[in-house]
């Protein structure tokens, strides 16, 4: 699952299938306890001494961990929109929940729209709640503040200064989106058929498109290295 880096020795790794999180000794690549946090957490990330889990429940679960670095154990439980996802920190210090919505195959009216949950770190309240539509389980930030959200038929551009959607950066259907904090180049992964290896393109913040590249199946996370 995701990770999130305490310090260079402790990492925090999101284990879907036993409802916690995981203590990752990083020197000595060994597991060394678990913290029980809600049920399949699919997103992690990491603000004023605390992690953010995200609670998906498979698509079910409205809730967000909260877990305190110093007693590593979970200190307060968030409720949120439904099937949270993706957990990022904005540059100003918010946490944005990508609530991915609720699916419901045999009455699709039924379905939920994804929409992003802001957690104040500071109160641990939700203090906003901005609309996406579609299905959408990620989120990537620039330093500028300016998030870029893949939903189901294109991406969205999203202000996290002001909490608002401002318009769509890219037509299109993607994964998974990572932004490069010194270029501000944003890479979108699309899975393809979820059979055949992905793809991932790398568009510059205006939406012109750098490269393009093959990766393996599912892509579904980016990693930057300073």
């Amino acid at each position: 699952g995701p990770m999130a880096f305490v310090n260079d020795t402790l990492a925090l790794v999101t284990d879907l299938y036993a409802n916690a999180l995981m203590l990752v000794n990083v020197p000595g690549r060994r597991v060394t306890g678990a913290i029980s946090v809600g049920a399949n957490p699919a997103g992690i990330a990491i603000t004023q001494g605390k992690a953010y889990v995200s609670n998906s429940g498979f698509g079910i679960g409205r809730t967000v961990s909260v877990v305190s670095l110093q007693s590593l154990s979970v200190i307060r439980t968030v409720g949120v929109a439904d099937n949270p996802s993706g957990v990022e920190i904005t540059p100003s210090g918010a946490v944005y929940v990508v609530c991915a919505g609720a699916y419901d195959f045999t009455n699709p009216a039924n379905a939920t729209p994804a929409r992003i949950m802001v957690i104040d770190p500071l109160s641990d309240v939700v203090t906003d709640s901005i609309f996406i539509g579609g299905h959408a389980t990620d989120i990537g930030i620039g330093s500028d503040g300016i998030g870029y959200v893949p939903s189901t038929t294109e991406v969205f551009r999203v202000d996290t200064r002001v909490h608002r959607v401002t318009g769509v950066f890219k037509e299109g259907s993607y994964f998974a989106v990572g932004v490069e904090s010194a270029s501000g180049d944003v890479y979108l992964a699309d899975p393809k058929d979820y059979i055949q290896p992905g793809t991932v393109s790398v568009f510059a913040p205006n939406g012109q498109i750098r490269t393009q590249f093959d990766v393996g199946l599912i892509p579904g996370a980016f990693t930057f290295k300073q």
